[in-house]
């Protein structure tokens, strides 16, 4: 999702084999993350950029559907969930496991 503004909603997926970052949000207000599963990407499960009062809550990654059963070693080769240059945002309650890089990349401008 890109350049948009104000009640923007990515609820509920179920995201797997994507071939770059799971889910990418770049310069995009008010974004709100919510209840999604990802898994085996060949990047960044959620990436978040350039992107002010983002809420990003209950997402699970790295993971298999509705368990707590880990899609495998190495399964989402980028961080979990990126966020950067993304003033004003909250994080909570997600889960994320098995990732080629970090769990959870807090970059600059946060």
């Amino acid at each position: 999702m890109n350049n948009t503004s104000g009640n923007n909603f990515i609820l509920s997926n179920t995201i797997s084999k994507a071939a770059t970052d799971g889910i990418r949000v770049n310069n995009v207000f008010g974004i709100t993350v919510n209840n999604n599963t990802i898994r085996n990407t060949s990047a960044d499960g959620i990436d978040v950029t350039n992107s002010a009062s983002a809420r990003i809550g209950g997402n699970r990654v790295g993971f298999e559907s509705l368990t707590d059963t880990s899609a495998g070693v190495g399964n989402i080769k980028g961080d979990g969930i990126k966020l950067d240059s993304s003033s004003n945002a909250a994080i909570s309650g997600n889960k994320v496991i098995d990732t080629a890089s970090t769990g959870f990349d807090i970059g600059s401008g946060i």
